[in-house]
C-alpha cells in the first residue's frame, strides 16, 4: 500500500509546472545529445550537471535522469541514417539499421527502434518499481564491512566484464582510485597528493573529471573523423511504423531484449553495450531467417534498441538502492546526486522516498514523452543532423569550459578539465575503458570510509569482513568472479589439446 501512495505522490510532484518543465528539458536534451555523433548520455550528463547547482533536488534529478534515457532513445537515429552510432550502446543498431536505410526503409528502421525503445523503457521502469524497494530492504542488512566488500566486488565485476583487455580495464580502475585519494585524509585531515596546490585540498570535483573525460575527450576524438562527419547528408524518411505482420515479427525480440537489457544492466560495468550485443545474438539464433541479419532485418534493430533501453532500468536499481552505478551514465548520475547532497544507498528509499519515487515515476512519463517526440517531431530532430559539426564542437567546448569555471569560479578547474580532456582522448585512443575509472573515482572515497570504519569497529581485526552471512556470500561471489575466467581458459586449452591428439 505504501508503494501505491509513494507512486501517487511521485505523480503529484511530476505534474507541477517546474518539474514537468525540467523533465521535458531533460528528455529533449538527451534526445539531441543521443542524435549527435560521438556524444551520448555521459557527455550530456556531464554538460548539464553544472546547471543543477542551486536547484531543488527533485527537478534537478528528473532532468538529469531524462538526459540519460533520452540519449538512449536518440542514439538510434544516427546509427540508422549514417551508420554512425551516437555512443557504444547504439553500435549494434547499425548492423541492420543502416542496411535498411540503403534499401530505402529508414523510416521503418526508425519506427521499429522507437517501438523497441519505448517498450524497453516502460517495462524496465515497471521492474524498478517491483525490485528497487525489495533490494533496498535487503541492503539494510549491510554494515561497513559488507558495504566495503560490495564496492570491491563491483570493481571486480567491471574489470571482469571488460570486453577487451582486462589488464587495461584494471589500470583504468586503479587510476580512478588514485584520483579519489587526492585531497585530505577523511580521518586525520592530512593532505594527500596535492603537490602543494591548495585547490586540491578538497579533492578533484567530479564535474571537472566528467567534463574533461567525456565532453572534451570525445570532441578531440571526433575531430579525427571530421571529414566523415562533415560529408554526412540526411536522406528522406517515409513510412515510419511497421505493419501488423512486421509488428508481430518484432514482438519476440523486443520482449527478450527488454528482459536481457534489464538483467545485464544490474551488473556493474555491463550496461547497454553488452546487453545489446547479447540480445542481438539471441534474436539471430532464434529467428526464422537468421541469414538476413546484418542485411536489413527489423528484428535486429528491435532486439538492439529494446535491450539498450531496458538496461537503463536495470542500471538504476543498484545505483539507487546500493549506491553502486551499473554503467558510465549512472556513475555520472551518482556523482550529480552527491553534488546535490544526496547519497543513494540502502537508506535512500527510507530517507528520501519522495525524491526516489518521483524520479522513478518521471522515467515512465518521460518515455511516453519521448515516444511522442520521436513520432511527431522526427523530421525536426533529423534537421539537427544538418548542423555543421564545427559549430557543434565549438558550442560543446564553450559549455564545458563554462561548466568547469562555475564549479569554484577558478581558472585552475578549467585547466584541470583540459588536462582530463587530453587524458580521456589518450585512454580512448589506446582502448582503455573509461567505465572502470569513473566507477572507482565515484566510489573510491566510500570504499575507504567503510573500510576504515569497519576496522575501527573491530579494533583493527580483519575478522570483521568474515563474520556475517552477507559478507561470506559476497566474498564467495568475488572468488568465483576471479577463478571462473582461469577455469574457462584451462578448459579451453584441454579441449584444444584433445582435438590435436585426435
Amino acid at each position: 500500500m505504501d508503494t501505491v501512495q509513494y507512486i501517487l505522490g511521485g505523480l503529484a510532484n511530476i505534474f507541477t509546472f517546474q518539474t514537468m518543465f525540467y523533465l521535458i528539458i531533460g528528455v529533449l536534451v538527451g534526445q539531441i545529445v543521443g542524435i549527435l555523433p560521438g556524444l551520448g548520455p555521459v557527455t550530456g550528463l556531464a554538460l548539464l550537471i553544472p546547471m543543477t547547482f542551486g536547484m531543488d533536488p527533485i527537478p534537478a534529478l528528473v532532468m538529469l535522469t531524462g538526459v540519460y534515457y533520452g540519449a538512449m532513445f536518440g542514439g538510434a537515429l544516427t546509427s540508422i541514417m549514417f551508420n554512425t552510432p551516437g555512443d557504444a550502446a547504439a553500435v549494434v543498431t547499425t548492423f541492420d539499421g543502416y542496411p535498411l536505410t540503403k534499401q530505402g526503409k529508414a523510416g521503418l528502421a526508425i519506427g521499429t527502434a522507437t517501438i523497441g525503445s519505448t517498450i524497453g523503457g516502460l517495462v524496465s521502469t515497471l521492474l524498478i518499481v517491483l525490485l528497487a524497494p525489495l533490494v533496498a530492504r535487503l541492503a539494510l542488512a549491510f554494515g561497513p564491512a559488507e558495504y566495503t566488500i560490495l564496492i570491491a566486488l563491483s570493481f571486480l565485476l567491471i574489470i571482469g566484464l571488460a570486453s577487451k583487455s582486462k589488464v587495461k580495464s584494471g589500470i583504468s580502475a586503479l587510476l580512478g582510485l588514485l584520483l579519489a585519494l587526492i585531497g585530505q585524509d577523511p580521518i586525520t585531515g592530512t593532505p594527500r597528493y596535492t603537490f602543494g596546490h591548495l585547490e586540491l585540498l578538497q579533492g578533484i570535483d567530479f564535474v571537472i573529471v566528467a567534463l574533461g573525460l567525456f565532453a572534451i575527450g570525445e570532441i578531440i576524438s571526433s575531430l579525427e573523423n571530421y571529414k566523415e562527419l562533415k560529408d554526412q547528408k540526411v536522406g528522406k524518411v517515409s513510412k515510419i511504423f511497421p505493419n501488423k505482420k512486421e509488428f508481430k515479427q518484432i514482438l519476440g525480440p523486443i520482449r527478450n531484449g527488454t528482459l536481457i537489457g534489464f538483467v545485464v544492466g544490474l551488473l556493474p560495468g555491463a550496461g547497454a553495450t553488452i546487453s545489446s550485443f547479447l540480445s542481438y545474438s539471441i534474436a539471430k539464433k532464434s529467428s526464422k531467417s537468421p541469414e538476413t541479419f546484418g542485411k536489413g532485418n527489423i528484428e535486429g534493430v528491435a532486439a538492439a534498441e529494446s535491450a539498450n533501453n531496458g538496461s537503463v532500468g536495470g542500471a538504476m536499481v543498484p545505483m539507487l538502492t546500493l549506491g553502486i552505478p551499473g554503467s558510465n551514465s549512472t556513475a555520472v548520475l551518482l556523482g550529480g546526486m552527491m553534488i546535490l547532497g544526496l547519497q543513494p544507498g540502502p537508506m535512500f528509499f527510507t530517507k528520501y522516498p519522495d525524491i526516489a519515487w518521483t524520479v522513478i515515476v518521471s522515467m515512465f512519463i518521460g518515455v511516453i514523452i519521448l515516444f511522442l517526440m520521436n513520432t511527431l517531431l522526427l523530421k525536426g530532430f533529423l534537421q539537427i543532423l544538418r548542423v555543421p559539426y564545427s559549430i557543434l564542437a565549438v558550442s560543446i567546448i564553450i559549455l564545458a569550459f563554462l561548466g568547469a569555471f562555475s564549479v569554484n569560479r577558478s581558472m585552475f578547474e578549467v585547466f584541470l578539465m583540459g588536462t582530463f580532456g587530453c587524458l580521456g582522448y589518450f585512454l580512448k585512443k589506446n582502448d582503455y575503458p573509461l567505465a572502470p575509472l569513473v566507477l572507482t573515482l565515484v566510489l573510491g572515497g566510500l570504499l575507504e570510509q567503510n573500510w576504515r570504519r569497519a576496522l575501527s569497529i573491530s579494533e583493527g581485526s580483519y575478522i570483521a569482513f568474515f563474520q556475517s552471512p552477507v559478507s561470506i556470500s559476497l566474498l564467495a561471489i568475488g572468488v568465483l568472479v576471479i577463478i571462473i575466467p582461469f577455469i574457462k581458459k584451462l578448459t579451453r586449452k584441454d579441449t584444444e589439446g584433445k582435438e590435436i591428439n585426435v
